[in-house]
C-alpha cells in the first residue's frame, strides 16, 4: 500500500475540511432564513416580550442585580 506525500495528504485534508464547512454553513442558513431550528420550532418563539416590560420592571431587575454577589 502506497502513502501520500505530504503536501497531497495536506491539500485532501484541507480539501474535505471545506467541505465540511459549506455543509454545515448551508445549513445553518438555511435554518436562519426559513426562521426554524432542526427541531421544527421557531427560535423567536423564546425571546421576550420587550413591549411588556416597563420602567418599574427595570429598576426591580437592577435592584436585584445588585443585591447578588457577583460570580466570576
Amino acid at each position: 500500500m502506497k502513502t501520500c506525500s505530504s503536501h497531497i495528504c495536506t491539500l485532501l485534508v484541507g480539501l474535505i475540511s471545506a467541505a465540511l464547512f459549506l455543509v454545515v454553513s448551508i445549513f445553518v442558513l438555511s435554518e436562519a432564513e426559513t426562521g426554524q431550528n432542526s427541531t421544527g420550532t421557531s427560535p423567536y418563539l423564546d425571546w421576550p416580550d420587550y413591549e411588556t416590560y416597563s420602567e418599574g420592571a427595570a429598576r426591580k431587575m437592577r435592584e436585584v442585580a445588585q443585591s447578588r454577589q457577583v460570580v466570576y
